[in-house]
């Protein structure tokens, strides 16, 4: 027997040609990144619906109440129906800003998944970082009570957690091209990269804002809804052939 081509137990070393997608992600890296897009909608389709449980209708008793009770209700909770509809916005927003990264990367690598994983965690805590903001932040919103700016400052603290982590997957998947399309313009990789820091420096600034005014802070968290995207965007880079 040849020992030069077996180990000591009698069998050939394995090998795996490059290329051959069959074991795709058995070391780590791979081009298919099916199962990491999947798990990160399941998230953040789980994140928005999630934070509806937070809405908590109106109790009626046994007796018939007024027409005015349900306007009432409302007019007392409305600062949690906007802050629903702002986290649920958000929530859609980083999706987006998930989707349009995903849609330039063309392999991952262990970094790049572990990555994505935290950056899902904070996705995922998003539902309780508002239950915080309607339970100990709602009655002292405008009045800057301690427990408001706590609530608002932690919440915009994981929205900057989440910025800083979706930076560092772009960077470290753009960072001589490791993980992207070579032929993916410097311009397209500087414009995401500068979109990524815009967030991060608005939540900055809501944590900052909120811990002299917690109103301040959630006024900031509309900043990330606004498209930025249309100032000076480049040209979409064009199909390879």
């Amino acid at each position: 027997m040849d020992g030069g081509s077996h180990g000591a137990s009698g069998m050939a070393e394995p090998t795996v040609a490059p290329g051959d997608h069959r074991y795709d992600g058995l070391s780590g890296e791979g081009s298919d990144l099916g199962r990491i897009l999947a798990l990160s909608d399941g998230v953040f389709a789980f994140a928005m619906t999630l934070l509806v449980v937070n809405l908590v209708l109106p109790t009626i008793g046994s007796s018939a109440q007024a027409p005015g009770d349900l306007g009432a209700y409302l007019g007392n909770h409305w600062l949690s129906i906007l802050g629903y509809a702002i986290s649920f916005l958000v929530i859609a927003s980083w999706w987006s800003q998930h989707h349009r990264m995903f849609a330039a990367i063309r392999r991952y690598d262990e970094r790049l998944v572990r990555l994505n994983n935290f950056f899902l965690l904070t996705i995922s805590i998003t539902p309780f970082m508002l239950a915080l903001v309607f339970d100990y932040g709602q009655s002292q919103v405008f009045g800057g009570g301690t427990s408001a700016k706590l609530a608002v400052g932690l919440y915009s603290a994981a929205q900057l957690v989440s910025g800083l982590l979706y930076l560092a997957m772009w960077r470290h998947a753009t960072s001589g091209h490791r993980l992207v399309d070579p032929a993916l313009p410097d311009e397209w990789i500087r414009y995401l990269d500068r979109h990524a820091i815009g967030r991060v420096l608005i939540m900055t600034g809501a944590i900052a804002a909120a811990a002299v005014l917690p109103v301040l802070g959630e006024v900031l968290w509309v900043g990330v809804l606004i498209d930025r995207r249309q100032i000076q965007r480049p040209d979409a880079p064009a199909r390879a052939e």
